[in-house]
């Protein structure tokens, strides 16, 4: 075998072995830009967002337990309150009339008494 055919042949030994190489690369490459990885990939990183921010939120509440609690309480209220405002202004306006309505009795029941005289 002459020097050129023996060049020849680690010429296309290192050619098809940087094929295979190729050709797993790109195998790799499209398994790993399919849905599915893609979509495994981006759930991995949301939950791993979703348990940091979850630590850090544990972590503040650690240290501002009691602040948090009546941040907490105060919105739940106010946002009682906001839901009953009607029935509440309902009540009042009815105990305001009425409170209205009997003073407004006593003083034409004193009047009545001097017109009756």
């Amino acid at each position: 075998m002459s020097k050129l055919d023996r060049q020849l042949e680690e010429d296309r030994a290192l050619r098809n072995s940087a094929r295979e190489l190729f050709k797993n690369e790109l195998a790799h490459v499209r398994r790993e830009a399919s849905a599915g990885a893609i979509g495994e990939r981006i759930a991995n990183r949301v939950g791993e967002k979703a348990e940091a921010a979850s630590d850090a939120a544990i972590e503040f509440t650690d240290r501002h337990g009691r602040t948090v609690t009546a941040a907490v309480l105060a919105a739940v209220s106010s946002a009682a309150l906001w839901i009953a405002r009607r029935p509440i202004i309902d009540s009042l306006a009815g105990l305001l009339g009425r409170r209205e309505k009997d003073a407004g009795d006593e003083g034409d029941s004193e009047s009545e008494d001097t017109e009756d005289e």
